[in-house]
């Protein structure tokens, strides 16, 4: 039925699975600078600022895809990332109209994996984001300024994904489980709040 070779165990990355993912790291990271600062032309910021913000970004969105996939593959099925045209032109045209939206692509899976499965293999994006958030801000007394980004690029992007709609990962994390979902979804907004409501807010421009 698949037109691909499916492998329990394994954590190869095509040619196109690295291109693809590339591109779409590049869209989320101006959707991101999008939203908290409408551009980078009005905003004063370092080499290094510019620097820290894509790694962060890259990272976090990076990160999540990877871990989609590690999770799928264990339970047998095939798996890599891939752009969808109409989300990246959604993705430009909102861009370009001044407000971002990310929809460049997805981590595609190939197999049989239960309802139970499927729940775990979308929880495991949101969840490495979380526990990014939270290794970032135990070295918030130490890099106060990146490690406020560092754990809110990853909150954000969390709790966007742990959204119940469409084909977001919530929908089908609260299809196999709602405590489960409801459960970290709460704890990642309690976090985003902590952080936007406690901690100070860093700029970049002080790197």
């Amino acid at each position: 039925m698949f037109p691909y070779e499916i492998e329990s165990g394994k954590s190869r990355f095509s040619r196109t699975e690295i291109l693809h993912l590339a591109i779409a790291t590049v869209l989320f990271t101006a959707v991101i600078a999008s939203w908290l600062t409408e551009g980078f032309t009005k905003l004063e910021i370092t080499v290094f600022g510019l620097i820290a913000f894509f790694v962060l970004t890259s990272a976090a969105f990076i990160l999540h895809e990877i871990a989609h996939k590690f999770k799928a593959q264990s339970y047998g099925c095939w798996s890599e990332f891939r752009l969808h045209p109409q989300g990246v032109l959604i993705t430009l045209i909102t861009l370009a109209l001044g407000f971002g939206i990310i929809a460049p692509g997805a981590t595609m899976i190939a197999g049989y994996p239960d309802k139970e499965g499927m729940g775990k293999i979308a929880l495991s994006g949101p969840l490495t984001n979380l526990f990014m958030a939270g290794f970032f801000l135990i070295i918030y007394p130490i890099f106060p300024t990146i490690a406020w980004f560092g754990a809110f690029f990853n909150a954000i992007l969390a709790i966007f994904n742990l959204l119940p709609f469409f084909v977001l990962d919530g929908k089908k994390v609260l299809e196999w489980n709602s405590y489960v979902w409801s459960a970290v979804f709460f704890l990642v907004l309690s976090l985003i709040i902590y952080m936007v409501v406690v901690l100070p807010i860093g700029s970049l421009s002080d790197l």
